[in-house]
């Protein structure tokens, strides 16, 4: 202690007065000397202080103390010093003693600055705290420094009591207390600021606590640092008696434990957890929900898996979850998936957001849930628990009573070890038979075709190979193609396996590749007629390669298409002129028989309940495909043909909207001319090739279709079966085309060919009559007997394909 204020040590180096500026203290008030900051730069400035009060601290960098020296200035002016060596020494349990004073000799206060009789007080806990708060508000409020929570206290018969001259100074004022951060959470803390209030007593006009910003033991001091400017730091310290309180913190911290309760509420809290886990984990992977002693739906208490000063333990939890039983993976687009214990992993991210809630009962939030699943699929990843979401390497099919292989039909038990991720909705039973199923298919498509549509369609129970074929069904509504896709559906049993992508969304969507991850199946049922101009997509997911895919207000990821392509249209739509690599990647089958008004309503559960015994065909129509060395069976030619026609703009065109080498009409007309005089193009009557390329484009302007060049369509057109270059009869020594352009109302107008529905079903139903005789209209004569009264037979065309029934 001293009365006359010596200044030991060395005024604030350069460097060391930056470094206090950096953590909270103004520059200003740092450079003026009765502040009372010194800095030690050697023993010899420590041994240089009246009676040597810290000769006995040392430097571990070689005995030569580098620190600060802090003055405590009462309000009658005596000073004591207190040191902060840069390298602290241990106390006796290993702990750094980071500020020093004489022994028997430490301050209980110390006055920062005195603004005056009116103004308000603040009493700040820390050194550096204490001189933060004065350095920007000094001139505005009187800080007193205490140097910790409770060295305010006198000691024996003054515990707890305030020196007489610092009640006098409250004495009048409004009083603020800032404690550091840990007054929320340490009782301690809060029980001796509250001492502090009492000691102030009814002197002061008020006492109020501010709550120090920030969390853990973080002081003002420490908050400030994260502001650059003088102006943001007074700011912040002018607005904090805004949200002053009467006590130190809002709720009253939990009482302090002993050792042993602390252990015994340990070892309580471990048990609570791992019943908790157990219990909702085991559920789960049983299918079921977890039940109390009572036989009642149970409500964990997740309070044991939240911290103490609020907020989840997510890597106690997260590590409880990956030790449990029950097998925890995530995948490569960051959904972590659940095991259950029928054999398959739930991959969806409702699966862990089931788990939270049955974990964390009333403390569950989508916010701790994302947390969680944050922590999984970072801890999955890096240790290697990722799965192959739909593409094992292995020819299994997970039935309900295990794994079947395709190969050998041997059924093995589930393990989590096959990472399977879907399960066919029945069990394996190799005399199980279909015969409604296998009739009704037989009529729908006749029996050249059935082997065709269960080998495609078999493609998504083989998770060894990524399938490479898509499956189209076309022909005319009410024909049995949505009840081919329903069967397909209901074998994959779990609807979050199956998407639902057009093949126009694939084309123009630019997150719709997302939705093909992880699943069974797309299911492209009715596709729209409209012209597909970007296949990319749809060849990348069927030609094995990667596909980068992005989901809306998610993260990038990469993979590849685990989906069986299933798609139905009454008219197939057309698709860009290189369309080869399209038409090499579908097997077409024809639906050619309507059943309009003569649909049955029970047919298709009567199909369903035979779902074992279809399981059985596909089983072996995939096993088959894979003896054959993956070669694949060769769809009709008829359909074939059909469909490439109807795929190709030029041929639907053609056939729309001309004859090929028609009879020229008595009266030839010209159209396309709306705009002027020239251009258009001549109907009844052979067209040179410009006119019928500018009918093309008005009709592909109808269709809402892009242009094609001349250039292009010239090279298509001469590719038409039956087309050839003929004399143009207007024009002397001019060429023509053999395409009469039918007049305009006429586009589209029915026309039969011989690949309409009525020619399909001949070549498939050879035996059976075509649409035309079954829709013969009966009327009766006069003397009373019924005949059936023929349609007007149409002109027969020569296109190999009439796209109406496509």
């Amino acid at each position: 202690m001293s009365t006359d204020i010596e200044l030991p040590g060395q005024p604030l180096s350069d460097e060391r007065l930056q470094t206090l500026v950096d953590s909270g203290i103004k520059a200003d008030y740092l450079s003026n000397p009765e502040v009372l900051i010194r800095e030690v730069c050697g023993q010899v400035d420590l041994d240089g202080m009246p009676n040597q009060p810290f000769a006995w601290v040392t430097d571990a960098n070689g005995g030569s103390p580098r620190g600060l020296l802090f003055g405590w200035k009462d309000a009658a002016g005596n000073v004591w010093w207190q040191y902060r060596p840069d390298t602290p020494p241990d106390d006796q349990r290993g702990r750094p003693k980071k500020y020093l004073f004489v022994k028997n000799e430490a301050p209980r206060y110390g006055i920062r600055s005195d603004a005056g009789d009116k103004n308000p007080v603040w009493i700040v806990e820390g050194t550096k705290q204490s001189h933060s708060v004065a350095s920007y508000l000094g001139d505005e409020v009187t800080v007193i420094g205490i140097p910790g929570v409770t060295a305010w206290s006198g000691g024996g018969e003054d515990r707890w009591n305030l020196p007489g001259e610092v009640i006098r100074l409250c004495a009048g004022r409004d009083i603020y207390a800032l404690p550091d951060a840990d007054a929320s959470g340490n009782i301690a803390v809060y029980e001796a600021m509250l001492r502090l209030k009492s000691a102030i007593g009814p002197a002061a006009k008020s006492v109020l606590f501010i709550p120090c910003p920030g969390g853990g033991s973080q002081g003002i001091d420490d908050y400030l640092a994260v502001f650059d400017s003088d102006d943001e730091r007074t700011d912040i310290l002018r607005k904090l008696p805004n949200d002053a309180y009467h006590k130190p913190s809002r709720q009253r911290p939990p009482a302090r434990l002993r050792r042993d309760e602390k252990r015994q509420q340990r070892e309580e809290q471990e048990a609570a957890r791992a019943e908790s886990i157990d219990s909702v984990m085991t559920a789960f992977g049983e299918g079921r929900a977890a039940m109390d002693e009572s036989g009642q739906r149970r409500v964990s208490d997740g309070s044991v898996w939240m911290r103490e000063g609020g907020g989840l333990a997510v890597a106690d939890l997260g590590t409880a979850i990956l030790e449990s039983p029950t097998p925890v993976a995530t995948t490569p687009s960051g959904v972590v998936s659940v095991y259950v214990r029928r054999g398959v992993y739930v991959v969806t991210e409702r699966a862990l957001m089931s788990v939270s809630a049955g974990v964390l009962g009333n403390h569950f939030t989508p916010s701790n849930s994302s947390t969680l699943g944050a922590w999984l699929d970072a801890t999955c990843d890096s240790e290697g628990r990722v799965l192959p979401v739909g593409q094992t390497g292995q020819p299994f099919v997970n039935f309900k009573n295990g794994m079947l292989h395709i190969d050998t039909l041997e059924l093995h038990p589930h393990d989590p070890k096959y990472m399977s991720t879907r399960q066919v909705p029945c069990d394996w039973n190799p005399a199980a038979e279909a015969p409604t199923y296998v009739e009704w298919l037989t009529d729908r498509v006749g029996e050249k075709q059935v082997s065709v549509v269960e080998e495609a369609i078999s493609q998504f129970l083989d998770e060894s190979r990524t399938p490479n074929k898509g499956l189209f069904l076309f022909g005319p509504s009410r024909s049995g193609k949505s009840t081919m896709l329903a069967i397909a559906e209901a074998m994959v049993g779990d609807p979050e396996l199956v998407a639902a992508l057009s093949l126009q969304q694939l084309g123009k969507d630019h997150f719709a590749s997302a939705e093909l991850y992880g699943k069974a199946l797309n299911i492209a049922g009715d596709l729209p007629k409209g012209h597909i101009e970007d296949l990319s997509v749809f060849k990348q997911a069927l030609g094995e390669d990667p596909i980068t895919a992005n989901r809306k207000y998610g993260r990038m990821f990469t993979f590849k298409n685990t989906a069986a392509f299933l798609m139905s249209a009454n008219t197939v739509p057309t698709v860009s002129e290189e369309s080869s690599a399209y038409l090499n990647r579908i097997v077409p089958v024809s639906f050619p028989k309507t059943y309009q008004g003569k649909e049955d309503p029970t047919i298709r559960d009567a199909i369903l309940a035979e779902l074992p015994g279809i399981a059985v065909r596909w089983v072996l129509a995939r096993r088959a495909h894979r003896a054959r060395r993956y070669r694949w069976l060769t769809p009709h030619p008829a359909v074939a043909a059909a469909f490439g026609q109807a795929s190709d703009r030029v041929a639907r065109f053609v056939a729309d909207c001309c004859v090929i080498g028609g009879q020229q009409s008595e009266r030839p007309g010209r159209e396309g001319t709306d705009f002027g005089g020239t251009g258009g193009w001549r109907t009844g009557i052979v067209a040179p090739l410009t006119e019928c390329h500018e009918a093309f484009k008005s009709w592909a302007h109808d269709e809402a279709s892009r242009g094609m060049g001349r250039s292009t369509f010239r090279a298509r057109l001469e590719v038409q079966p039956g087309f050839e270059y003929v004399r143009d009869p207007l024009s002397s020594g001019g060429r023509a085309t053999n395409l009469v352009i039918k007049p305009r109302a006429q586009w589209g107008a029915s026309a039969r060919s011989v690949d309409s529905p009525d020619d399909l079903i001949r070549v498939l139903f050879p035996s059976e009559p075509t649409m035309a005789q079954q829709e013969s209209v009966e009327v009766p004569k006069g003397d009373g007997v019924v005949v059936p009264l023929p349609r007007k037979t149409e002109p027969v065309s020569r296109s190999l394909f009439k796209s109406t029934y496509a």
